[in-house]
């Protein structure tokens, strides 16, 4: 489990002394009943819990149930996405039998009712899982329940859920929560100015305290939306700031495509300045809709034509840096089992290689994505027969990029000595070591290798539209471009741009990787996934 941190508004952290442990039962009594049930938060308080902590969902019909994942299927062994259905549906699914027959027939239950459950003097947690659409509703809900204020805690990962209920209802005690990831350098994110930024996004309308409007000698911000493994450039970011007095603040809004699912969402009234990590698969979805003005930077001559996107997508969107995902070979592995490592993409099917490699999907992850694309363009109309060979041989499929690379990969203390990620992973094996290694560890897979290019463009609505084109240009400048490799370990885009001497001696760019084009995949993107789900899910 990554470790959680829980912010609270008033910017401090468990600073009280309790006598005795303070005991919250996480989704009830969970380990002795079904999660997130009535049986289980009856059983917490009799067994002795101070509090219990719930997730809370909006149904298609407005009603807000417990349930924690998205869809039922997990618990229910039915799949119904939660915000897609009805009150009504949802409750006809058994919830309890999956933890034994003694539970069979327990329903999924609604706000209202687990309020219900909490005692004189106890308290509840409630995790807001939807967006801050849930929070009329919940408001209504909790004014009705009969329970203290000081009973109630209202927790969310999402920002933008704390600022709305905080700015309705400032009674009530909330939490804003992160999980923290590593990326393969070793960082932690979010970073402490990330979440003391976001704490006082939160609590600058929540509060409602005075002085929150800029004044003459506030220093200017724009800010940058991408996603959560994104790593600031920190020096090519102070060049920016003392040569336009503004500081770049960065919004992490989740893997590639969750990023950008957001940003459209949110098209017209975006949360930052310039989107970036946009790449050639999620081109097309990111030119479309509004979502990004036009802006072409003077610099754009120094990036290879080949590198640039045709028609209106050149028009929003200029390309930053470019990489390869291939697949990750930890050769030290093979060595010590005597197994040749695999040389192509056909291999990986062979039982020598069962069970050796993971992926992240393609679903929820751009690298997933260009490798099922990569696979797509080597075997042609063959590739649903290829990935039933890869499931049959023990293929394993991740949510994201870290679960593969940081969790499941052999180099990463995982089981999997196959994994697809960066040509550019080597050197971050050997920088982010903290000196335990002089030479990677992992090799390259040729064969496997698909160019990937990122890109960045203005957000339409922008609070600060000249900062965000002044960033945008700043981007492909010498000082931006050469802090690339070492800072997310990507190449630059711009021709002729000095590599740092890591890269030189260790980054594998491979001589002839799959290219990807973006028109196509803009056609035929969803229609690959959707054939990939049911193969795959």
């Amino acid at each position: 489990m990554k470790p959680l941190l829980a912010v609270g508004m008033s910017l401090t952290l468990g600073t009280t002394a309790l006598a005795a442990p303070f005991i919250v039962a996480h989704r009830g009594a969970s380990k002795d009943a079904p999660e997130n049930t009535l049986p289980a938060f009856q059983l917490a308080f009799r067994q002795g819990a101070d509090a219990i902590e719930g997730d809370f969902r909006l149904t298609k019909d407005g009603a807000i149930v417990c349930m924690h994942d998205a869809d039922t299927e997990r618990v229910a062994g039915t799949k119904l996405v939660v915000q897609d259905a009805t009150l009504a549906e949802l409750r006809r699914l058994d919830v309890g039998k999956w933890r034994g027959s003694q539970w069979a027939g327990t329903v999924i239950p609604t706000f209202d009712q687990v309020l219900a459950t909490v005692p004189p003097g106890k308290r509840i947690y409630v995790e807001i899982k939807s967006g801050p659409e849930i929070v009329p509703p919940l408001l209504e809900q909790l004014a009705r329940s009969g329970l203290k204020d000081e009973q109630i805690v209202i927790i969310a990962f999402n920002a933008k859920v704390i600022e709305a209920a905080k700015a309705k209802a400032p009674r009530y005690k909330m939490n804003w929560l992160s999980d923290f990831k590593k990326d393969q350098a070793g960082r932690v994110t979010p970073t402490i100015e990330t979440i003391l930024a976001t704490l006082a996004a939160c609590s600058s309308e929540g509060s409602g305290s005075a002085g929150s409007s800029a004044g003459g000698g506030e220093e200017r911000v724009v800010r940058l939306v991408t996603y959560d493994g994104y790593a600031l450039p920190e020096q090519a970011a102070a060049a920016f700031r003392k040569k336009t007095g503004a500081k770049i603040e960065v919004v992490a809004n989740g893997d590639a495509g969750t990023m950008l699912t957001r940003a459209l969402l949110a098209a017209g009234a975006p949360e930052g300045d310039v989107l970036f990590g946009v790449d050639n698969t999620l081109a097309t979805r990111a030119a479309t809709g509004g979502l990004l003005e036009a802006f072409t930077p003077s610099a754009i001559g120094s990036v290879e034509q080949s590198s640039r996107l045709p028609g209106a997508m050149g028009k929003v969107l200029t390309p930053i840096d470019r990489g390869d995902v291939c697949i990750n070979v930890d050769a030290s592995w093979f060595a010590e089992h005597a197994t040749p490592p695999p040389t192509s993409l056909e291999q990986l099917t062979e039982p020598v290689y069962r069970d050796l490699l993971v992926v992240p999907s393609p679903v929820t992850s751009s690298p997933g994505l260009a490798f099922l694309i990569g696979t797509i363009q080597a075997r042609g109309d063959r590739w649903p027969d290829y990935w039933k060979a890869l499931k049959d041989n023990g293929v394993r499929v991740r949510p994201s990029w870290d679960d593969a690379y940081n969790t499941d990969y052999t180099v990463s203390g995982g089981d999997r000595p196959l994994v697809v990620s960066y040509a550019s992973s080597p050197p971050a094996e050997v920088l982010g070591s903290d000196g335990r290694r002089s030479e990677p560890v992992s090799t390259i897979m040729a064969d496997s290798c698909v160019s990937q290019v990122e890109y960045a463009g203005v957000l339409a609505g922008a609070e600060h539209p000249d900062l965000a084109r002044q960033l945008v240009e700043f981007m492909l400048t010498p000082t931006w471009q050469e802090a690339l490799p070492l800072s997310n370990y990507v190449l630059p885009i711009v021709a002729g741009t000095t590599l740092p001497p890591e890269f030189q001696k260790w980054a594998v760019v491979p001589e002839t990787p799959r290219t990807i084009d973006p028109v196509e995949i803009g056609r035929n993107r969803d229609r690959w996934i959707e054939q990939w789900r049911s193969i795959m899910e």
